[in-house]
C-alpha cells in the first residue's frame, strides 16, 4: 500500500445501461434462437456490422466469484436503436446509456446487491453490462487485481466503506489498491476461473453447454476417457 493509490487510478470503474424497461429489452437467452445472437463481440462498430438483435448482458445476478452469471441478453439491434428511442408520452428519453465506449470489453465485475461479502468475477470480451452489474475496465494486471478483491481483506474494507447491502461504483473507487507480486498467486487466480468457468459451462444455463457429465457414467464413456 505504498503506493496509496486507489482504484480509481488503476482502473476504470462504470456503472451501465438502464433500459427502463426489461420486460421489453433483456431476455433469458434460451428464449431465442442462439443464432439470433452476438457472441463474443470485440466492440460497438462489431456489434453493428454482425446484424444481430441480441447481445449478452451483465446483470450482476448471484453472487458468485471468479466467473459465471452468464444469463441474459439485451436488445442492442442497430447501436441499440430501440433502447435509445424509448421515450415517454411527452418524448423524454426514458433508458439511460452510461459508458457505451466500454461496452463489450473484457471487464472484473459485482453486483450491486451484496447480501454477504463483495465477489468478483471476469467477464470476456463481449457483454453489455447494467446498472446493477457493477464493472470496472482497463486494469494493468487484470488477473492480479481479481485475486485481491476477493480476498477476506477487501470483503472488511468494503464493509466498512459501504455497510449497506448496496457496494456501488463510488464505493469500489474508494478501495485502496493493492498488487501482490508473487507469479504463484497469478496461477492459482487463473485456476479458480478455469473451475469456475467449467463449473458454469457444464450447466444447460450456459450457452456454451455441450453435455451433462453425468451422461459419461451413464453411456460407458467414462471408461473410454481413461485409457
Amino acid at each position: 500500500m505504498a503506493n496509496r493509490k486507489t482504484m480509481s487510478e488503476v482502473s476504470t470503474p462504470a456503472q451501465g445501461l438502464a433500459t427502463a424497461d426489461n420486460n421489453t429489452f433483456v431476455r433469458y437467452w434460451q428464449e431465442v434462437s442462439l443464432s439470433d445472437i452476438g457472441l463474443n463481440i470485440q466492440s460497438l462498430e462489431e456489434s453493428i456490422i454482425s446484424k444481430k438483435k441480441w447481445f449478452p448482458y451483465n446483470k450482476g445476478g448471484d453472487q458468485r466469484k471468479w466467473y459465471g452469471n452468464q444469463t441474459y441478453i439485451v436488445d442492442w439491434e442497430d447501436d441499440g436503436f430501440r433502447i435509445k428511442n424509448f421515450c415517454d408520452a411527452k418524448g423524454k428519453q426514458r433508458s439511460v446509456v452510461r459508458n457505451p465506449d466500454q461496452y463489450f470489453k473484457p471487464s472484473i465485475s459485482w453486483s450491486d446487491i451484496c447480501s454477504s461479502d463483495t465477489s468478483y468475477k471476469v467477464y470476456p470480451n463481449g457483454f453489455i453490462f447494467d446498472v446493477c452489474g457493477m464493472s470496472c475496465f482497463n486494469a494493468k494486471n487484470p488477473i492480479n487485481l481479481l485475486g485481491v478483491l476477493n480476498t477476506k481483506f477487501y470483503a472488511k474494507v468494503s464493509k466498512l466503506l459501504n455497510p449497506t447491502m448496496h457496494f456501488q461504483i463510488g464505493d469500489f473507487k474508494k478501495l485502496p489498491y493493492i498488487e501482490v507480486e508473487s507469479n504463484s498467486f497469478e496461477e492459482r487466480v487463473s485456476e479458480n476461473i478455469t473451475i469456475s468457468r467449467l463449473d458454469w459451462d457444464s450447466r444447460e444455463t450456459s450457452w456454451n453447454f455441450k453435455r451433462n457429465e453425468l451422461l459419461h457414467y451413464a453411456d460407458g464413456s467414462i471408461d473410454a476417457d481413461c485409457e
